[in-house]
């Protein structure tokens, strides 16, 4: 399972708050085989894009329900980084892409991403409604819609309205991008973007010359043209 992560499906069962959701998945994601890690707060912090204060709280939260065990560790008589146990679920579970930490997810919209995964099939197709997902992940439903916006905004999910044979309205259609599919998607977009920009600058360039009445033959021959330009005097350049 290179490039993913197990995440248990009963976690939805544990009544977590989004912070809490977004701090479990991270260690997770950072256990070696023994469902054990050594790191400080300071680096969930950096690495989630959150608070200190914020992860200190998902900590306290996630040890209340059982979920992760401190180990206070100390060196020459000095504390030192803490070690973590994170609890086994047993049952089924569903892949998290290693790769949606490095985006610094908000962790309302963390949570959204996590509950639509949960509900996909080994198509990437799923039907969760606005209320399965406001009650898995414990967030309002105003906020559900928004988390589910700036998910389709970041290309990481895509929602269509699904309309029944009766023609009733049935529950949202999600569809969920692989990592690798977007970044892929994106680069297309970068280029497209960076060539517009050009079309653009090359543009504006022309119309320059135009109004410098510098006769165009070239590219190569507009840059020396425009170096010695004077506006209101004809240049003409040598081929």
């Amino acid at each position: 399972m290179k490039g993913f992560v197990r995440i248990p499906n009963r976690i939805f069962d544990c009544e977590l708050k989004a912070s809490e959701l977004l701090v479990f998945c991270y260690l997770t994601s950072k256990k070696n085989h023994l469902s054990a890690l050594t790191i400080r707060h300071e680096t969930v912090a950096n690495a989630l894009g959150v608070s200190r204060n914020t992860v200190l709280a998902a900590f306290k939260g996630l040890a209340e329900k059982g979920l992760v065990e401190q180990q206070v560790r100390y060196y020459r008589g000095r504390q030192v980084s803490s070690r973590y146990h994170v609890a086994h679920l047993p049952g089924g579970w569903f892949k998290l892409p290693r790769g949606i930490f490095r985006l610094q997810l908000n962790k309302s919209d963390f949570a959204v991403y996590l509950f639509i995964l949960r509900c996909v099939n080994a198509k990437e197709h799923g039907w969760p409604s606005t209320s399965q997902i406001s009650q898995g992940c414990g967030i309002s439903k105003p906020r559900v819609r928004q988390a589910v916006k700036t998910l389709a905004t970041m290309l990481l999910i895509s929602k269509a309205q699904y309309v029944k044979q009766c023609g009733a309205y049935g529950h949202n259609h999600f569809d969920v991008i692989a990592v690798a599919v977007r970044e892929a998607l994106l680069k297309v977009y970068r280029k497209h973007k960076r060539q517009s920009i050009a079309d653009v600058l090359w543009t504006t360039f022309y119309f320059l010359c135009l109004w410098l009445a510098i006769p165009i033959q070239t590219p190569a021959d507009l840059l020396p043209g425009l170096l010695r330009a004077k506006p209101g005097k004809h240049i003409f350049l040598r081929i």
